[in-house]
């Protein structure tokens, strides 16, 4: 009886209180009687914190950018944090980039404004870590993987060349020999390729029997006066000194001879090339590109040198301690030498000009140094009183303990031979060491005379460069 013992008034107040509740619920759930289905197409829920409410309370993201289309600010306004609000804008205004994710290989993708980041994982890489797959290895490429250099021993090592790879490398072979199966070995697929041994030896010693290299020849005039030593680098192409050529006066080509291997024949010289950059008297650029009249017939006693790759001729080869060998053309015994750093030649070996970086020193391995006296600038002196022992080639023809200006000097690696350098003789105590122009550092110009040469293209007369 407790209703009806309350006034008037107050049941009007309770009643008001139901009808505002029922109404709340209304306006919360969005639906009276409907079902689900029925109430998403005729009802429309109201806007969230309507009113003046919604001035004094934090944005909210339903009212701002579902029921309606927001902007970044309206956006920025709810999460009140920029980072925050560019993940939901990247997303809202343009959609999620990431779905589906457009990244291979396990890449994991971030989502951005109009564009995506992948996050590759190694060794993948590229915009959608599309690149740097990797196919099936064998167990040898494999093992190779492990490598970021080239390897110079064991059975992975190359026998002739390598080059560098992504955690691998690759193994090369010079013209006329060919890459077997195992991707490591080269094996001659011509007759004569460039300085292949005999199969029984390895050894310098037995490279150059009956009294020479097979590679090896000199350089005579008409009168048959020995004038340079040289080397064969095709069958009508010699590689020589320049400034022994012209040890008084420019020499003609008519006049010039080539005396190869042990044989006894003058073959006539057609055309000599001077390095462009030959100084006559100056240390610098001393060589000389002889072309004969008749090629020669290459044999098991008579072979070209093989001209090395830079890299390889100056980090492998000619690595201080290295061993290459020499040899008078005609008789002697073959001289080992071992390979000397800049550094060591200026200090230990009395030269009588300036050593440059296209230049260098060897010494015999079983030589025995007489004292030098190094300057202030760097450079060894010879002692007092052999002052007359250094002298220049341009008048004197002195030999360098037997050895002509321009022999060869040779470096044997896993079966080939390799030209390293020639000869300077007229500019160093050869009783202390030998100087040499530095072959790898004139690759350009020889092969360019090459090419032209197996193209039939070099000009039948001499080319000297300016004196001046």
């Amino acid at each position: 009886m407790a209703v009806s013992i309350m006034s008037a008034p107050a049941r009007v107040c309770v009643l008001h209180l139901c009808l505002l509740g029922g109404l709340l619920q209304v306006l919360v759930q969005g639906e009276v009687f409907w079902g689900p289905q029925t109430s998403n197409v005729f009802l429309r829920s109201k806007r969230a914190n309507m009113y003046l409410i919604e001035e004094i309370l934090q944005g909210n993201l339903e009212r701002e950018c579902y029921e309606e289309l927001c902007t970044y600010e309206e956006a920025r306004e709810y999460f009140e944090n920029t980072k925050n609000t560019e993940v939901f804008w990247a997303g809202y205004h343009d959609g999620n980039q990431c779905e589906p994710n457009p990244c291979l290989h396990g890449g994991n993708c971030t989502d951005k404004r109009g564009a995506f980041n992948c996050s590759c994982v190694a060794p993948y890489y590229g915009k959608t870590c599309e690149l740097g797959a990797r196919r099936q290895k064998t167990e040898l490429q494999s093992s190779r993987s492990e490598y970021s250099q080239c390897p110079t021993d064991g059975p992975t090592a190359c026998q002739q060349f390598c080059t560098t790879l992504y955690h691998t490398f690759r193994c090369f072979c010079m013209p006329g020999f060919k890459l077997q199966s195992d991707k490591r070995s080269c094996h001659p697929e011509v007759e004569f390729p460039c300085g292949q041994l005999p199969k029984t030896s390895n050894r310098s010693t037995l490279l150059c029997l009956h009294g020479n290299c097979p590679w090896q020849v000199k350089v005579v005039n008409s009168r048959g006066v020995e004038l340079c030593g040289g080397v064969l680098m095709a069958q009508s192409a010699v590689l020589t000194g320049a400034s022994c050529l012209h040890q008084l006066n420019d020499v003609p080509p008519q006049d010039l001879y080539v005396v190869p291997g042990n044989q006894k024949r003058y073959l006539p010289v057609q055309t000599v090339h001077l390095h462009p950059r030959f100084r006559r008297g100056h240390p610098d650029n001393d060589l000389a590109f002889l072309i004969l009249v008749h090629p020669l017939k290459f044999s098991h006693a008579l072979i070209h040198l093989c001209l090395p790759p830079k890299d390889f001729c100056e980090k492998i080869l000619m690595h201080s301690g290295t061993k290459g060998f020499t040899k008078r053309h005609g008789g002697g015994q073959t001289q080992e030498l071992a390979y000397m750093t800049l550094d060591q030649c200026r200090n230990q070996m009395n030269v009588s000009h300036r050593l440059s970086n296209k230049m260098f020193c060897m010494r015999r391995t079983d030589a025995t140094r007489r004292p030098s006296y190094p300057s202030k600038d760097g450079f060894s002196r010879p002692e007092a009183g052999n002052n007359s022992r250094v002298q220049n080639s341009a008048t004197n023809s002195r030999q360098c303990g037997r050895l002509l200006p321009g022999t060869p000097v040779a470096t044997v690696d896993h079966g080939t031979v390799y030209l390293t350098g020639l000869l300077k003789s007229a500019y160093s105590d050869c009783d202390d060491g030998k100087v040499f122009t530095k072959i790898s550092r004139y690759q350009s110009w020889i092969n360019m005379l090459m090419e032209e040469l197996d193209n039939d293209m070099i000009p039948q007369n001499i080319q000297f460069p300016s004196p001046y």
